[in-house]
């Protein structure tokens, strides 16, 4: 400052031009630049001394060394414009890449700047916001007088106060996304895909991957402009889900928040349960389900439309009848995979039909021979005959495929046996019934009436074919018309292999 005094600003900042571009600017090797440099500095402080070259010491004025001082003139006047880029600001985006030309500026400070020759890069992978000073900076300094009459001198390798200022900002922010699990239902599903997520640049760049099972993710520092978040694979229990979470890092929001749901893989399971046979069905009312796995159980009962419905996570789970209308079958156990079922809603149409069961009969007389050609009816509650044979060769009867439930068995007369009762009530239940139906043979034969009516119900008998021989034996029960009241009684077979109906007649 002391040696500046009585020099202006604008002075001083030629002076420093001068010295900066003269000896040892570029190929100013000559020391005749430094000369030239002197003698514009000393006419820059005393622009009424009249200082010039001479040919010779003390010699006369010379011009053979203006061109230099032209050129360092020049230079100075080109060296002392403004910077394009000076008083402005450069602002760009994380990670963008930008040069520009530093027009024969020094920075102050090389932070996040490389400087390449006369050009300047941004480092911009940060966030950051500076202000720089640019000035004309020369390697090399030189010692020039600071005045003709003085031994005062100063040092110049730059253009010091000709200082140029530009501010660089590198913008950017975050994008954070939160993640909640809407689970409702019970799932077994077990799978080794995770929840992933993908971060993705307007132009479809992945730039992270999000494991949305953290429920939590703050991205790296990223630029201002638009992205959008996309799932890239799922858990077997969560949704597929195709929606882009666009979002935006802006100078209003540079830390915006995605909030996304992972929403529950769920299939509702409707069972329409019906009965009947025949194509003749109706619906079932109060018919029972149990559906489980391994850990739980759950309860399912048709409505009086014959309809259960459950909604239930993936899995593989079993469903089973346990309980419905009395004298039907239950429907087969079946497994039920979630995961195979495309739609949202799984119908299952589920029919059963009525048990049917056989009734056997075999006849007999009272000295254990068989009985053929002897007819023999079933009819039901409502006493509509259901079925009539004829007994075979070795005196048996089958009706097969019979409903389940009351009937009443009427034997017809035959000739030369007599019996106490010809009808008697049974009921079929879970199992096969067989009957033993036992005549007693008349010593004599009855009256004419008596042969007559045999007559006639043997020839009833002509237009129904005899049956072949039934030679299974799954008697699991045995009816038998009880001789005192006209009804009947059970046993277990065989504790009784033979039992009479006592007829009684006139001698």
């Amino acid at each position: 400052p002391a040696i500046r005094a009585g020099v202006s600003e604008e002075a001083w900042k030629k002076i420093e031009s001068y010295g900066y571009y003269g000896y040892m600017y570029k190929d100013h090797t000559d020391p005749i630049w430094y000369a030239a440099a002197q003698v514009l500095i000393w006419r820059t402080v005393d622009p009424e001394a009249d200082i010039y070259f001479t040919s010779t010491l003390n010699g006369n004025k010379t011009d053979k060394y203006d061109s230099y001082l032209e050129e360092i003139e020049r230079l100075s006047k080109d060296g002392l414009k403004e910077a394009s880029f000076n008083n402005k600001t450069i602002k760009l985006n994380l990670n963008e890449e930008y040069f520009f030309d530093r027009e024969d500026f020094m920075p102050n400070s090389n932070a996040h700047l490389t400087i390449m020759g006369n050009t300047i890069k941004i480092d911009t992978s940060k966030k950051f916001s500076s202000k720089y000073e640019f000035r004309k900076i020369n390697n090399t300094a030189n010692e020039l007088y600071l005045a003709n009459n003085s031994q005062k001198t100063f040092k110049s390798n730059s253009i010091y106060s000709h200082v140029q200022t530009l501010n660089i900002e590198v913008t950017g922010g975050n994008i954070n996304a939160k993640f909640s699990k809407d689970l409702k239902y019970y799932s077994n599903c077990s799978s080794r895909t995770k929840n992933i997520y993908g971060l993705y640049s307007d132009k479809d760049e992945l730039l992270e991957k999000i494991n949305a099972d953290d429920l939590s993710f703050i991205s790296k520092d990223l630029g201002y402009g638009k992205y959008y978040i996309k799932q890239m694979s799922h858990a077997c229990n969560i949704k597929e889900d195709n929606t882009k979470y666009e979002v935006e890092i802006n100078d209003n929001n540079e830390y915006p928040i995605a909030n996304i749901t992972l929403e529950e893989a769920s299939k509702e399971i409707i069972i329409n349960k019906s009965y009947g046979e025949f194509d003749t069905y109706k619906p079932e009312e109060n018919a029972k389900f149990i559906l489980n796995d391994d850990n739980t159980s759950l309860e399912l009962i048709t409505d009086v439309n014959g309809q259960a419905k459950i909604t239930m996570g993936i899995g593989k789970y079993k469903l089973s009848q346990v309980s419905g209308l009395k004298n039907y079958t239950l429907v087969e156990d079946r497994t039920i995979d979630l995961s195979k079922v495309k739609e949202d809603t799984l119908t299952l149409d589920l029919k059963n039909n009525a048990i049917r069961k056989n009734i056997k009969v075999n006849l007999k007389d009272d000295l254990g021979n068989t009985l053929s050609n002897t007819k023999v009816c079933l009819y039901n509650s409502d006493n509509e005959e259901v079925a009539c044979k004829i007994s075979n060769s070795k005196g048996n009867i089958t009706f097969k495929d019979m409903l389940l439930g009351d009937y009443t068995v009427i034997s017809s007369n035959k000739d030369g046996y007599r019996i106490e009762s010809n009808s008697f009530n049974v009921t079929l239940e879970d199992n096969d019934l067989t009957l033993i139906i036992n005549y007693i043979k008349n010593k004599e034969l009855d009256t004419k009436e008596d042969n007559k009516s045999s007559k006639e119900e043997i020839d009833n008998t002509n237009d129904i074919k005899e049956p072949e021989e039934d030679t299974k034996n799954n008697e699991k029960e045995i009816y038998v018309p009880d001789t005192m009241s006209f009804d009947y009684q059970y046993l277990i077979y065989p504790v009784i292999s033979i039992l009479f109906i006592i007829i009684r007649h006139d001698i």
